[in-house]
């Protein structure tokens, strides 16, 4: 279905799919991974999820991105698509290996030392990123980010700011990599309770 479904958008130059959040067999699209994921696999067009009834125009955007390609992709589109919405730019970061480097005897001061710099780092990036997107045309942001596991920051931020769409991009990995191991995107497509824009 969903193959189908991509190349009919595909023919008539759609935009952007729209799908409700429940099949069929909720089970089983949970085991193979839900129509909308596997919409984002063959679709050329961002994939809407619905999951709330709409009651109104989209208000507050939760753009969560990275360093990959896509984050620019998704950035620039969601202001095209939700033009009257106030779009958020999120970011999760952490220190690399921080694990490790405490096992290797990092004092405390050290690590804190390293996630301030990485923090710097990633704000630093982030609002750059958002300068471009306004002198671009591409739309004004605000931004935010906190350390941590990406998926459990982003549900955690939505919930937050009380956000009525998260639009995400799709893993840089290949399908089996994303099916087996998991992924942010699944991740946060499993739980969140709003609305889900995925970016291919």
């Amino acid at each position: 279905a969903a193959e189908q479904i991509a190349a009919f958008a595909a023919g008539i130059g759609a935009r952007l799919l729209v799908v409700g959040h429940r099949g069929e067999n909720t089970l089983n699209e949970f085991v193979l991974g839900c129509t909308a994921l596997k919409l984002v696999y063959n679709a050329e067009v961002p994939v809407l999820l619905v999951r709330t009834p709409a009651t109104a125009d989209y208000a507050r955007v939760l753009v969560a991105i990275d360093r990959s390609d896509c984050s620019q992709r998704l950035a620039e589109a969601v202001p095209a698509l939700f033009p009257t919405a106030g779009c958020t730019l999120f970011s999760a970061y952490a220190v690399p290996f921080e694990s490790r480097l405490r096992l290797s005897g990092a004092s405390d001061a050290e690590i804190d030392a390293l996630r301030l710099a990485e923090r710097e780092r990633v704000e630093t990036e982030m609002a750059d990123f958002a300068a471009r997107l306004d002198e671009a045309g591409a739309g004004h942001y605000e931004y935010r980010l906190a350390r941590g596991f990406a998926a459990t920051e982003i549900l955690e931020e939505t919930v937050e700011m009380r956000a009525d769409l998260v639009a995400v991009g799709r893993h840089g990995g290949g399908r089996s990599e994303e099916r087996l191991l998991g992924s942010v995107t699944q991740n946060v497509l499993y739980n969140a309770r709003c609305d889900m824009l995925l970016m291919p």
